[in-house]
């Protein structure tokens, strides 16, 4: 009797143990990361190219966005702030892939829920209205930076990271097969591909 109680608690433990995150449920975290990191580099390449193009050197802008944590710094001088600072782009890289992973996963949520042409339209309305709100936040919190700001080259960047970042990710999700995590309705994904003729059990 008591090895019959000790094997039904052993039995009873495991079963409410909470199960692990299956591999179909993974993948689409690795698509919004992937696609997060894709949009993150395309937004600072438009930065690098706005940076040269304005004369204010490819640093200027990496170190803007590392002064953006540091108020102090960005009372600094341009000519300060367009040359080559080791602690600021350390700061400005951790920065960019935190916000670009975080980012990436919101599109995986958001995307996957739309029809391919509101993804289409996702790609350009979201980064406008996300500019809206920084540029809103930005002139009170700090007046300073706001004016240093070129904000037309930030929504273009902006609109860059999501439209690297959109077709990353839906090309991720249409791969994915019909039980992962929920996507089996995704748009063009392979579960609501219509099945092809001839072919039993496609």
């Amino acid at each position: 009797m008591a090895l019959v109680a000790h094997r039904q608690t052993h039995l009873r433990l495991v079963r409410d143990e909470p199960p692990g995150l299956s591999p179909d449920e993974v993948r689409p975290l690795f698509a919004g990361i992937k696609g997060g990191l894709a949009g993150g580099l395309a937004m600072a390449i438009v930065w690098m190219l706005q940076g040269g193009l304005s004369g204010q050197g490819v640093w200027y802008p990496v170190n803007l966005l590392s002064a953006a944590f540091f108020p102090g710094a960005v009372a600094g001088t341009p000519a300060e702030l367009s040359r080559f600072q080791a602690g600021s782009l350390v700061v400005a890289l951790v920065i960019q892939l935190i916000a670009s992973v975080v980012v990436g996963l919101l599109y995986v949520a958001i995307l996957s829920t739309l029809s391919p042409r509101a993804v289409r339209v996702a790609r350009f309305a979201a980064p406008l209205l996300g500019s809206a709100l920084l540029h809103s936040i930005i002139g009170i919190v700090n007046p300073l930076l706001d004016q240093r700001i070129d904000w037309f080259w930030f929504v273009v960047s902006q609109v860059g990271f999501g439209i690297v970042a959109g077709i990353v990710i839906t090309g991720a999700l249409r791969s994915l097969p019909a039980s992962a995590c929920g996507l089996a309705e995704y748009p063009g994904s392979r579960a609501s591909r219509p099945p092809l003729s001839g072919i039993p059990g496609r």
